[in-house]
């Protein structure tokens, strides 16, 4: 991500190795969220984790490796089944409490700066 220049990005993921509703076993995946300002941010995060995740990914017949997608508050769906940040959070969130030997206990990261936000906006908002 210094590379791409946002280090100091804030952004969290869980990885998770279970399928959609959480039945069975998948190929441990990634979900997770970034506060983005702007789509260049969002395009250069997209570069870093497919440069860190798939090294020597070549473009000849594939799709992109890594899916950035935004999460808007809005009151139509996204893609037939997400509304909005709120539930984008429960999704990602949802098999966090599965063990999976694989994976061990240490499956969930929150970056510095996301933590940082989190406390200032929970600060404006004790103020209201």
């Amino acid at each position: 991500m210094k590379r791409q220049g946002i280090s100091s990005l804030p952004f969290a993921y869980i990885v998770e190795t279970k399928t959609k509703r959480g039945s069975r076993q998948s190929r441990p995946h990634i979900h997770g969220l970034a506060v983005c300002e702007d789509l260049l941010d969002a395009t250069r995060l997209q570069v870093a984790l497919e440069q860190a995740l798939v090294p020597g990914l070549t473009w000849q017949g594939r799709g992109r490796a890594v899916w950035v997608k935004p999460a808007y508050d809005k009151d139509a769906p996204i893609v037939g089944e997400f509304l909005g940040r709120g539930s984008w959070m429960d999704y990602i969130i949802k098999n966090a409490h599965r063990y999976d030997v694989r994976l061990g206990k240490r499956r969930v990261f929150i970056s510095h700066s996301l933590t940082d936000l989190i406390r200032e906006a929970w600060a404006v908002r004790r103020e209201d």
